[in-house]
């Protein structure tokens, strides 16, 4: 377990394998571009415990965009 704790992140020995770090890359940048309205399209989406936690973690960036309208689907994809 210390070997394990003693371990650091680095180019040579990544969090993800390099084949891995595109994907979730590509889908921080497509949330960033759509804005709040793609997270709560995701809330909507996700289900079980993952819905609840993930509620948790967005909500106060969904919250001030209420007052938004619903998006357009064109202007989330």
């Amino acid at each position: 377990m210390t070997k394990e704790a003693a371990f650091t992140f680095s180019s040579k020995h990544p969090i993800l394998p390099l084949h891995i770090c595109p994907a979730p890359l590509a889908g921080v940048a497509f949330i960033d571009h759509a804005g709040p309205p793609m997270l709560k399209m995701l809330q909507g989406h996700t289900m079980g415990d993952n819905k609840n936690r993930f509620v948790m973690t967005t909500d106060h960036l969904v919250t001030p965009a209420i007052g938004w309208g619903p998006p357009q689907q064109e202007e989330l994809i």
